[in-house]
């Protein structure tokens, strides 16, 4: 494209431009002419690079002489650079959205091959995948506990733990926890580990105390669900 905003529609060996074949093939939709109109010439530019880009195809405008296949095979090998850094990045992003998940898929990977290694029997696949569908939120869990402690004032750790449901039920079904000050009930929640059982497994429960969020638990013959607390007595030291 020359300075004044003018395409030649042929070159100095007087051969056709893709521009020229164009105008020949479909006529001139320009106005008042392809010479003329530079803002023509540059739509059609963006729609072929736009083909380019996208591997669609090129459709009415190609290459006419050696020079424009030089220069069509040069902006062909750009834009396919372009073309994978873009799926690249879109693909890259997507995973950032869930690493959980992704994480997750990764150990599900690793317990079939585990199976599949040690001829495990149908049903106990069938328990430890279901353990690990139960269990997922456990890692998060724990790197959430470990960037409020390593991120986070304490006075703000104390305000998100005093919101947790969690800390809601522990003040609610443990009666010696109401008039513990905020940095005591702090402590507790912090000693408290999640932990996930499996369906009919046994628990321990001498001198822990348990605070049920799903399930059932059956201890003597009682049911215990969700939001309940089991042994919160049995933690209690004696004193004279």
């Amino acid at each position: 494209v020359v300075l004044e905003g003018k395409y030649p529609l042929q070159n100095e060996q007087t051969a056709e431009s893709w521009l020229a074949a164009l105008r020949s093939a479909k006529g001139d939709s320009c106005t008042p002419d392809v010479e003329h109109d530079p803002l023509c010439v540059y739509t059609f530019a963006i729609y072929w690079a736009m083909m380019t880009l996208t591997s669609v195809g090129y459709g009415d405008i190609v290459p006419q002489h050696n020079l424009e296949y030089f220069i069509a095979t040069l902006f062909m090998l750009f834009a396919g650079f372009v073309w994978a850094y873009v799926v690249g990045s879109v693909v890259s992003l997507l995973s950032l959205i869930d690493p959980g998940n992704a994480e997750f898929k990764k150990k599900m990977d690793e317990i079939n091959a585990l199976s599949e290694h040690r001829h495990l029997s149908r049903g106990l696949r069938y328990k430890l995948r279901d353990y690990m569908v139960v269990s997922r939120n456990i890692g998060a869990a724990h790197h959430q506990q470990d960037l409020l402690e390593d991120n986070v004032s304490p006075g703000l750790q104390r305000k998100v733990v005093l919101e947790t449901p969690v800390t809601q039920t522990f003040l609610k079904k443990v009666w010696w926890a109401r008039d513990l000050e905020q940095d005591a009930v702090l402590e507790i929640m912090r000693s408290l580990q999640t932990c996930v059982y499996g369906f009919q497994e046994s628990i321990p429960i001498k001198d822990r105390m348990i605070l049920i969020r799903e399930g059932l638990v059956a201890v003597h013959g009682r049911i215990f669900s969700r939001h309940e607390v089991i042994g919160e007595n049995s933690i209690l030291l004696a004193s004279d």
